[in-house]
């Protein structure tokens, strides 16, 4: 049962699953980010029609009226109502209009770069945990190497031992050690079962779909230059972005609320209205008024209040933006700090895995051979299934700070392996 379990991802029915057919798939599937999709076109559409701020304000109207009298009734001119028509045309132009078309335009400008930023990160997260599956898609290989090792073992001593070459101690510990490596692979399992089905579920896939990953966790050396990652790609920093686009947005909201409680208001107006009974009762009307505020320029008052809240909250929006630019450079520069350590542990992985794998293959060939005791036999292995996994851990944590720093910076991933024109790092 176990075996069958292990070699599902290997059927030839399985759907086969590549790192792009996945994040194409989980834009896909994502509700977030079609709901962030629906608000970036609800303010494409007001971006589309600014027009819209300009347009004038538009009523037509019917009535019909029954003029009587209560002293001296009369029914016939009950009978005989008088219909009407009217319409009206209004206007109001306000200095505050260009701030008003211009906070619009930043609120599209805005959604866009949310989606942008909602699917890089969606993307972020996809591949992370695509090669947290490729990663322990290593690890069960590791794990049936070690689970064969140990059952050919078993068969070569329980021979051994039936022909009185093995002692029944050294017998009895080669199967607990074939059955605890059929343990640490049923464990392995039931991650790999629970870990693949969150994300095919988040994918869209069924649950009783099968799928065979297909990828390779491969890394490259990058010694980074905090500096010149600063000094190139800050400004293009998620956070940094929203902040700017915040402090654009009170800046322009100051202007607006200013202008539209200090400058004066030009307000055009007219209107027609008809009788249906008198054809020479039409009238035609026309206003052109000005109007010019006097509250806001009082200290105190409610509007000379918000005006000075609106400059509040611009010079508080400057300092966070100091602040988050601090920030981010001091991440930055962790990161960097954190990705050039971690090559060292790589090395170190690496070298460890291949002092591991020659000790134990002395210590099977001693084994065998009489002269090492089944528990050195038994470390040694374990030692080199340890070191092996340890490895691929260390190149994961690797993979993922480099993604981890490409999103900071808000940029592909492999733009970190260059600088300037094409010249590598």
């Amino acid at each position: 049962m176990i075996l069958t379990a292990s070699y599902a991802v290997e059927a030839e029915e399985a759907v086969t699953l590549t790192l792009d057919a996945a994040v194409l798939r989980a834009e896909e599937w994502n509700f977030d980010l079609k709901k962030s999709a629906v608000d970036l076109n609800i303010a494409r559409a007001a971006d589309k029609n600014l027009w819209a701020e300009f347009f004038p304000s538009i009523s037509a109207g019917a009535g019909v009226r029954y003029n009587t009298s209560i002293l001296n009734p009369n029914p016939a001119a009950a009978n005989n109502p008088s219909t009407s028509l009217n319409a009206g045309l209004s206007l109001q132009l306000n200095a505050g209009l260009p701030a008003a078309v211009k906070l619009i335009r930043l609120a599209y400008t805005t959604s866009l770069f949310d989606y942008e930023q909602s699917r890089r990160q969606l993307e972020l997260a996809v591949t992370k945990q695509f090669y947290t599956i490729i990663t322990e898609q290593n690890n069960l290989s590791i794990l049936k190497e070690k689970q064969a090792q140990t059952e050919r073992q078993f068969q070569h001593d329980r021979v051994r031992f039936e022909n009185g070459l093995l002692s029944e101690l050294n017998y009895h510990l080669s199967r607990l050690s074939a059955e605890s490596a059929k343990l640490e692979m049923n464990r392995a399992l039931s991650n790999w079962a629970e870990m693949t089905g969150q994300f095919q579920a988040a994918l869209g896939f069924e649950p009783d779909e099968q799928i065979k990953y297909k990828g390779e966790l491969e890394i490259e050396r990058i010694d980074m230059d905090s500096e010149y990652l600063i000094a190139r790609y800050l400004p293009a920093r998620p956070d940094i972005i929203n902040s700017r686009q915040n402090l654009e947005r009170l800046r322009l909201t100051e202007t607006r609320q200013t202008l539209s409680a200090r400058a004066p208001t030009l307000s055009l107006s007219t209107s027609w209205s008809a009788s249906m009974d008198s054809p020479v009762s039409d009238s035609l009307s026309a206003s052109v008024n000005v109007s010019i505020p006097v509250e806001s320029w009082l200290p105190g008052t409610k509007d000379w209040q918000s005006i000075k809240s609106a400059a509040a909250n611009v010079e508080k929006a400057e300092f966070d933006l100091e602040n988050i630019q601090r920030s981010a450079k001091i991440s930055i520069r962790t990161l960097c700090a954190n990705i050039n350590n971690s090559w060292n542990s790589i090395e170190i992985a690496r070298l460890r895995a291949e002092i591991a794998e020659g000790a134990y293959l002395m210590a099977e060939r001693g084994f065998s051979q009489g002269t090492v005791e089944f528990l050195e036999l038994e470390t040694a292995r374990n030692s080199l299934s340890e070191a092996r996994q340890q490895l691929l851990r260390e190149e994961l944590s690797y993979k993922s700070m480099i993604l981890d720093l490409a999103a900071a910076l808000n940029i592909a991933a492999d733009k970190l392996f260059f600088r300037g024109n094409d010249e590598k790092t």
